[in-house]
């Protein structure tokens, strides 16, 4: 968490125009949770954290990331997704691409991701993979969405759960 004399200096800035907007974004199978308590103590206008078919095979981040959209939604925050063409970490594999984690490559998969991540209740902006080269397939996907149904969805979730996923370890 953010400690409260920063966050009031943040707040500052906001009020004297020096930014328009105060969000938090993170990375772990801990964020969705740790977001929601963020969001209790203080009106952010912003969340950004990882959404994919992988993560949400995990239940704990499932029922810990729909509670984080549900209460933006009820504030209206916007919430940005990260990492939603992510395969998994490159591990031995050659990597092709400048990030952290592989990304899926082929547009059928890319289009799957950023599908399923722009199907989420309330996701109002998605980012692309850290990688130019990724950048044209996402864009694709992204003018091409279609709303996933539940039953898509459970679908790709079922599908992607056999990949190694990208935050390894238990969720505590």
């Amino acid at each position: 968490m953010v400690p409260a004399a920063r966050l009031r200096r943040l707040t500052r800035a906001r009020d004297e125009g020096l930014t328009r907007y105060l969000g938090v974004t993170g990375h772990g199978l801990q964020a969705p949770a740790v977001f929601a308590a963020a969001l209790e103590r203080f009106d952010f206008d912003t969340v950004m954290f990882p959404i994919n078919a992988n993560l949400f095979h995990n239940a704990d981040y499932r029922r810990d990331a729909e509670r984080l959209l549900a209460m933006a939604q009820e504030r209206d925050v916007g919430v940005m997704v990260i990492k939603s063409v992510a395969k998994g970490l490159w591990g031995e594999h050659e990597k092709r691409y400048q990030t952290w984690y592989e990304p899926f490559d082929a547009p059928e998969r890319v289009a799957e991701g950023v599908r399923f991540a722009l199907s989420q209740p309330g996701v109002t902006g998605i980012c692309s993979a850290g990688d130019v080269n990724i950048l044209p397939m996402v864009i694709d996907a992204a003018e091409a969405f279609t709303p996933m149904d539940a039953a898509e969805q459970a679908a790709l979730i079922a599908k992607w759960a056999a990949l190694e996923p990208i935050f390894p370890g238990p969720l505590a």
